[in-house]
């Protein structure tokens, strides 16, 4: 795990451990910028906070302002938590969530740099990550989530 990884390498051999901390650093600060939790649904954040293994009830207030905290200390996602998702289940809520989504962005008329342009933007950035993560195991599965991975794009 990363938490486990020495970060005091210093040898020539140790840099593609470092490269690895930090390049999944980085991934995380893309991810949070894209993906800001005030712009996301109440059930979007219990996602965030779910697979990082944080409390997920509270009200929506809540769940932004913990999940924020998990994003500034750039809290990784636990692989654990990933692995035990359903993914019959992920596959359908992405689908769905992706449907809506699909919808909200042909009605929308504004610029995306407004509020609501920004909220779909980040739901949207969140959604991907979250069809990404999920853990297939079959070809059937990879083939679906290939699909709405590109869906998404």
């Amino acid at each position: 795990s990363i938490s486990q990884t020495n970060t005091n390498a210093t040898t020539k051999d140790d840099w593609p451990v470092q490269w690895m901390i930090c390049s999944f650093s980085l991934w995380n600060l893309v991810s949070a910028i894209n993906m800001n939790p005030y712009f996301l649904i109440k059930e979007e954040n219990q996602y965030e906070l779910k697979i990082r293994g944080q409390l997920t009830t509270g009200s929506a207030e809540d769940l932004r302002k913990r999940l924020t905290k998990c994003v500034k200390a750039n809290m990784p996602v636990d692989p654990a938590v990933l692995a035990s998702l359903d993914v019959e289940g992920e596959l359908e809520a992405c689908e769905a969530k992706l449907n809506r989504l699909s919808a909200s962005i042909d009605e929308y008329e504004g610029e995306y740099t407004d509020t609501e342009g920004q909220r779909l933007q980040a739901r949207l950035w969140h959604n991907y990550l979250r069809i990404q993560r999920i853990p297939v195991a079959t070809e059937a599965d990879e083939e679906r989530q290939r699909n709405l991975l590109n869906e998404t794009k």
